[in-house]
């Protein structure tokens, strides 16, 4: 475990803590509503956890391309709008279909009249996670830019 640690605090700073952390409430709550059935008797939960997955992954994507010092120097994107919009949506569409695609292979879905809604629906709620996160740094930036106190 030293060396994993000791890996992570060499490549990352410690924002990637927190990430993990808020990861892992997500993923212990999708565990829990697995065992307890509760995207089968409150369908409307599925919707929020794909939503704030999205959020979350839009701000790590952010944070890794643009915030975390040697992942930056490694990919070395400029920080423009459309770049930003490019990450925190873009890849997030791209990690939301590859766990629709890992929820399928290790059979957590199957095929039924309600697949292709249901998972259009949460790729639409991943993704619009983390098109909120692009706003929310914009308005975070822009609140930054016009207020002499911060």
């Amino acid at each position: 475990m030293n060396k994993l640690f000791g890996f992570v605090s060499k490549f990352f700073d410690r924002r990637i803590y927190v990430f993990g952390f808020l990861f892992a409430l997500l993923l212990g709550f999708d565990l829990l509503a697995i065992k307890y059935s509760l995207y089968f008797h409150y369908r409307w939960v599925d919707i929020p956890v794909h939503f704030l997955g999205g959020f979350f992954l839009g701000a790590l994507f952010f944070y890794l391309v643009f915030s975390n010092p040697r992942t930056k120097k490694m990919i070395r994107l400029p920080r423009t709008t459309k770049n930003i919009l490019l990450v925190s949506v873009g890849m997030v569409f791209v990690a939301a279909v590859g766990w629709e695609v890992v929820e399928w292979l290790v059979g957590r879905t199957s095929w039924s009249r309600a697949y292709v809604p249901d998972t259009t629906l949460d790729l639409i709620a991943g993704t619009g996670g983390g098109y909120l996160f692009y706003l929310f740094y914009g308005a975070i930036r822009e609140m930054i830019r016009n207020d002499p106190v911060l």
